[in-house]
């Protein structure tokens, strides 16, 4: 899936592109612009609204990694919802898989398992 920055940067200078040969065509200067087609954009807003998506993802992560259920599947270290709706939203939210394999970190694996467990 695409940016939705990326593509919003697109369509504006896509839109741009087409107002100067709209303006080209009706002899207008490269500089005129249209209330109609002028294109306004607050990058410093798109910016700071994008930060605070992704401040708000990792707080979301944060809470799914302390609330969500961690067990074993095929063998696989996973967390999982459990079936809890809370969760399930956040997993859904978050574009996971229930469950989502993860990586055991080496004190949590048994001994067998190459890891050096805990005594």
């Amino acid at each position: 899936m695409p940016d939705p920055v990326t593509t919003l940067r697109a369509a504006v200078e896509d839109a741009k592109t087409r107002e100067v040969a709209l303006n080209r065509h009706l002899h207008h200067p490269d500089d005129y612009e249209r209330g109609s087609l002028a294109i306004q954009i607050r990058w410093d807003v798109a910016d700071a609204v994008l930060a605070e998506r992704d401040r708000l993802r990792a707080v979301l992560v944060d809470m799914v990694g302390q609330f969500a259920y961690s067990s074993t599947h095929r063998g696989k270290a996973v967390i999982h919802t459990g079936g809890l709706s809370a969760l399930e939203s956040a997993f859904d939210a978050l574009g996971w898989p229930d469950p989502k394999p993860v990586e055991m970190e080496a004190a949590d694996r048994a001994p067998d398992a190459g890891g050096e467990g805990t005594p």
